[in-house]
């Protein structure tokens, strides 16, 4: 099985975490696909990763259609390697026929494969080209798309559902006979500052509905995971660390479904814990925060973290 990755290389550290949670529960020898912003990254590979008795193949790929607008990006937690997999087409080889397509920030935690297959048959059936799990239905509006975000049905013309594009399966040979990385750039150029959520937005627009949905284990979102039964939980497919709170920032570094990324992040890495800071004050503030309200007690090895997060307000 295909499975396709895109990101730069601030993201090389959240990459590979999913790469190798990935790879440890796939029952099967699987092929990673990689559109990065450079070939370099291949030097940064941990070799746990690219010696892995699961891994068939890594095929590294170089974005170069950096010749287009990517609206949105300016404060904003995404760069512009999150609109690459709109251009897959001008990279991928025509002998691929279906993709999953993962994003960086999320974690796998049970094996894909049997699911997986089982939802490409779905998805032929339908004659789309994507399988997607719905985010917005258009007659079950949550209110926080009223409050935080513009609706997406009038600013992209899209009809009756909306998704998300953490997870998507791709019958990439439609795809292709129906040149959708062509209508997508020209959907790029025409939405432009009507774009809020990044190519997720792009792809939405093109496809309006017409999508083959995905349960909501295939693309569980964080915010929701700390609210559900074991039993629920323990049936998570990939779980995706959606919007700003990440677990490798302050704001969402303590809460129990980030020890899941920390335990993915520490196979390949040296450090115990993965610490960004995007102000260092607000970091400081934030540690002090958790360690009041009984969030810090959600780490595992509570003395290395606090080590840790000195370290890097002094090296960072």
């Amino acid at each position: 099985m295909n499975f396709l990755y895109c990101f730069d290389e601030n993201y090389n550290s959240q990459g590979f975490s999913s790469m190798i949670s990935l790879l440890d529960n796939v029952s099967e020898k699987i092929n990673i696909y990689l559109i990065h912003n450079t070939k370099k990254v291949v030097n940064d590979f941990p070799k746990l990763i690219t010696t892995h008795k699961n891994l068939n193949s890594i095929n590294i790929y170089e974005f170069n259609d950096n010749n287009h607008y990517f609206p949105n990006l300016s404060n904003s937690h995404v760069s512009a390697a999150t609109y690459y997999r709109l251009f897959i087409e001008n990279y991928l080889g025509e002998h691929l026929d279906l993709l999953v397509y993962l994003d960086a920030d999320l974690i796998c935690m049970n094996d894909p494969i049997p699911l997986l297959k089982e939802e490409f048959r779905n998805l032929d059936q339908s004659n789309y080209v994507l399988s997607a799990k719905t985010e917005l239905d258009r007659e079950d509006v949550e209110e926080k798309y009223l409050v935080e975000l513009e609706m997406p049905f009038e600013r992209l013309e899209v009809s009756e559902r909306y998704f998300n594009a953490g997870v998507l399966l791709i019958n990439f040979n439609k795809w292709r006979e129906e040149n959708y990385t062509e209508k997508l750039i020209k959907r790029l150029s025409l939405l432009k500052d009507n774009i809020i959520m990044w190519d997720q937005d792009v792809l939405n627009s093109l496809v309006d509905g017409k999508y083959s949905i995905l349960e909501q284990k295939f693309n569980f979102s964080d915010s929701d995971y700390e609210n559900q039964s074991k039993e629920e939980t323990d049936n998570i497919i990939f779980l995706h660390f959606v919007g700003n709170t990440k677990p490798w920032k302050i704001n969402g570094a303590f809460r129990p479904s980030s020890q899941i990324y920390h335990k993915n992040y520490r196979k390949v890495h040296s450090n115990k814990f993965h610490i960004v800071h995007t102000w260092k004050r607000n970091s400081v503030k934030g540690i002090i925060k958790a360690i009041r309200n009984g969030s810090f007690s959600n780490i595992e090895n509570k003395v290395r973290y606090l080590y840790e997060f000195v370290k890097s307000l002094t090296f960072s």
